[in-house]
């Protein structure tokens, strides 16, 4: 299946599941008003060829993190990926602070949080020497873009709901003020833990798809306990449910990184003005912005559909004068794309509370 094959109602379930990652089935099917037979048919189907996988996403800034950061750059052409991950593999996946990172031909994205800036900065500087030791980059390396927690907003973390209702054409409507408005800025918070609460955090995290029989199983506590721990969690906003899309399964050729820096002298509700259209036409899965710059990524079917959607956009931010400067933009092809980190967020469970 691919874009092309993919039926109603299997465009409706996928769309579905991935806006209600914690409703029942039988939830979702009184939403859409779908026969339970024909829902658990098709999402069985969806999982078995992963179409996309549920993940439980720690609120790290309420972990007590300060700083997420975003790092892009190109890399040496005369090198090729696999020579490049020979050499430096071991390093990236030793290293919890980095949790999503994707490479293709000669560019890399990296997103990392860390507790402050010299936790990630002592990180970041092992792999950088690396690459200059060899000469992997090219041009002056990787550009990491700090987002300390307190001073920036998050509008899309992985919420692949917009994007599936543009690429579906399912046409659901969406109140974009309202969502803009509701965004709130990511206050650190420290939650003191017990060494039981700690065990059953990181296991919730490590194994999303086991009942709360098999964490209790692992964590050796009752099942009662896993439940109102896990109640605790998510309603004192340390944890979420999210599912992810396998962009590649869907047929989609390219994802966009973009890097934004705005004009100073714009005003708030002019920003706003700006960000209700990129949300509307480019729908990112992946959307943060602090007060003079910000990052996307967004998926596109092709090229011509890149071109056509991000020309909208910048037509419109050059004539409102939203932006400082053309944004920096690099296209991965979905296709040639090594994953080597995909949302690893237990090693950096583990490490940040001390189990």
């Amino acid at each position: 299946m691919n874009f092309n094959t993919l039926s109603h109602n299997e465009k409706l379930i996928l769309y579905g599941l991935v806006k209600y990652p914690r409703r029942s089935d039988n939830e979702i099917c009184n939403i859409f008003d779908l026969k339970k037979s024909t829902f658990s048919t098709i999402k069985k189907r969806l999982l078995h060829k992963k179409y996309f996988r549920s993940i439980r996403v720690p609120i790290f800034q309420h972990l007590g993190c300060e700083l997420l950061v975003v790092s892009y750059g190109k890399l040496n052409q005369q090198t090729t990926l696999k020579e490049r991950l020979n050499i430096s593999k071991k390093l990236w996946l030793g290293t919890p602070e980095h949790f999503y990172l994707i490479s293709e031909s000669n560019q890399a994205i990296i997103l990392s949080i860390s507790r402050n800036i010299t936790d990630f900065e002592e990180r970041f500087e092992d792999i950088t020497q690396i690459y200059k030791e060899y000469e992997f980059f090219e041009g002056h390396g990787f550009t990491p873009i700090l987002f300390p927690f307190n001073l920036f907003r998050i509008f899309n973390f992985f919420d692949f709901t917009p994007f599936l209702n543009r690429f579906f054409n399912l046409n659901f409507k969406t109140n974009n003020s309202d969502i803009i408005s509701k965004k709130v800025l990511c206050e650190v918070k420290y939650r003191d833990m017990t060494k039981l609460e700690k065990q059953i955090y990181y296991q919730l995290v490590l194994h999303p798809d086991f009942s709360d029989y098999k964490i209790a199983d692992v964590a050796g506590c009752s099942r009662h306990t896993v439940s109102r721990m896990k109640n605790d969690f998510f309603e004192n906003k340390l944890l979420r449910t999210t599912k992810i899309v396998n962009l590649g399964k869907l047929g989609l050729g390219i994802l966009a990184f973009t890097h934004s820096r705005f004009n100073p002298k714009t005003t708030i509700d002019e920003r706003k003005k700006h960000l209700q259209k990129v949300t509307n036409l480019q729908t990112p899965i992946f959307n943060i912005s602090r007060r003079l710059e910000g990052v996307m990524l967004t998926p596109f079917r092709n090229f011509g559909e890149y071109q056509d959607i991000h020309g909208e956009v910048t037509r419109f931010s050059a004539r409102e004068k939203i932006l400082q400067e053309d944004p920096t933009t690099m296209l991965l092809s979905i296709p040639r794309m090594a994953t080597l980190k995909d949302h690893t967020n237990s090693v950096l469970v583990k490490k940040v509370l001390g189990i």
